[in-house]
């Protein structure tokens, strides 16, 4: 019997560690319940590769800027708002001669400038990324979820686990109960022939 040899996880090429990293980090940004402190949010994106030396922080009394940035991340008019944020952005540009390609690096220097960069990833035709944001399909679930992984043919549905076990579950009861329904007219009938 010859074994079938799992094949190694796949990244979506286009997307760097660090990008990859900042994405994880503005989706959980987006899916913070409260925002108790600045340092909540802080350690979410300072250990991002992405994050320059000057991030900015804010004091602890400034927490409800964070909400601010968290319903707008949110919103809809969010698209509307990326060109504007890119500016907060440290771009430094050269030109790899062997690769012969224009390459970029970028330094975000605030929490604002990190989701802005995210969302332009996620938009950016050519990174291929949009089709593979969406909301838990769990309900009452309003968490994103973000799936990189090639490993299977379409993205995640579900933020853990534990939703997509939930949801099994539900769908195998009431495949259940469609089943007995459709058991109990079969017998019935029969009893009336």
């Amino acid at each position: 019997m010859r074994l079938k040899r799992k094949e190694p996880t796949r990244f979506i090429r286009e997307v760097t560690p660090e990008q990859r990293a900042l994405l994880a980090a503005t989706v959980q940004f987006a899916n913070l319940p409260t925002i108790d402190s600045t340092d909540q949010v802080h350690d979410l994106f300072t250990s991002v590769p992405l994050v320059g030396p000057k991030f900015r922080v804010l004091a602890q009394h400034e927490a409800a800027n964070f909400k601010a940035d968290q319903d707008k991340l949110r919103g809809a008019e969010i698209v509307t708002e990326v060109a504007t944020g890119l500016k907060a952005l440290d771009t430094i540009t050269w030109f790899d001669p062997d690769r012969r390609e224009l390459l970029a690096r970028y330094r975000v220097q605030g929490v604002e400038a990190a989701y802005t960069l995210a969302v332009a990833l996620l938009l950016s035709p050519s990174m291929h990324l949009a089709g593979r944001l969406g909301y838990c399909s769990a309900p009452g679930c309003e968490r994103f979820t973000i799936d990189l992984e090639l490993r299977r043919g379409r993205p995640w549905r579900f933020c853990g686990v534990e939703h997509r076990d939930a949801a099994d579950l539900e769908r195998a009861k009431k495949a259940y109960a469609e089943q007995k329904v459709r058991d109990t007219a079969r017998t019935r009938r029969r009893i009336s022939r």
